[in-house]
């Protein structure tokens, strides 16, 4: 049925690990999008172990919308306030797919034209880091945004990792997702494909999450990873202005209408700890 995710099971003949490679979350993020659909029709030959694809939410790919009535990327949280959304029975749905897998890939992609490929994970997806091509990585997502397939597979201490490749639609981040996913199978030994190896990434940790008291306004369009200086205005909350209090980097600035859903979060302060 058109409201169910789309899944694709590739199995081999050896044992090996289970990974599961899903976009859709967020039904507007064509560029991740394109990467799983190219992926599901012209799957790799796997080798050991099995694959899963997955578009997760396809009734908000087909309109090209974040969502149909709950962000899905908050849908996965260990006690989660039942709404009875269409999202949340995704989410139901999509754990059982979820729970026998040794790692999952969540590609994203963002609204900023001019960001670049980063990776949000946790610790334990340390050894994976390596195999993916971005100088940038954040930690400290499952505290200040929990509920994703990545803090989904934290939480049954098995690998998650969000990846967010890139613009909304953007070709280049189609092609780099797709690489990305033969490289991580290529390090698993999944695939046969040569490995590649990226080093010299700098690694960072959520200092600062501001959730408006109103609306707020953005100051400026900031691209992802712009550099803040101490007391610079980031924005106007309900006419007050909120500056930053040391020099960092922001990610995910963007003005907030307290009428209007998706993101309550106004913008997010990293520091380099590496």
């Amino acid at each position: 049925m058109m409201n169910d995710p789309i899944i694709k099971v590739i199995k081999s003949n050896k044992p090996g690990p289970s990974i599961t490679i899903i976009a859709g979350i967020h039904g507007n993020e064509v560029s991740s999008i394109k990467s799983v659909q190219k992926l599901i029709n012209y799957p790799p030959l796997i080798q050991k172990g099995k694959l899963t694809l997955i578009l997760a939410n396809p009734k908000a790919i087909f309109r090209n919308k974040r969502f149909i009535e709950e962000d899905l990327n908050r849908c996965f949280l260990k006690d989660k306030t039942r709404t009875g959304s269409y999202e949340e029975e995704l989410a139901e749905y999509l754990k059982k797919y979820l729970q026998d897998q040794d790692i999952c890939i969540d590609l994203h992609c963002s609204n900023v034209p001019q960001t670049e490929t980063f990776v949000i994970c946790e610790r334990n997806a340390s050894r994976l880091l390596k195999y993916i091509d971005t100088n940038k990585i954040i930690f400290g997502f499952d505290v200040y945004e929990p509920g994703g397939t990545d803090y989904y597979m934290n939480l049954n201490r098995k690998i998650g990792v969000c990846i967010e490749l890139g613009a909304l639609n953007n070709n280049k981040a189609t092609k780099k997702g797709i690489e990305i996913v033969y490289n991580i199978l290529s390090s698993q030994e999944m695939i046969d494909k040569e490995i590649k190896i990226y080093q010299r990434q700098s690694v960072f940790n959520i200092s600062r999450y501001f959730i408006p008291s109103g609306n707020f306004i953005i100051k400026k369009e900031f691209e992802d990873f712009e550099t803040i200086k101490k007391g610079q205005i980031i924005g106007i909350d309900d006419n007050k202005e909120i500056t930053n209090q040391i020099n960092r980097r922001i990610i995910f600035a963007r003005s907030v209408d307290n009428r209007e859903y998706p993101i309550k979060r106004g913008f997010i302060v990293i520091n380099n700890i590496r």
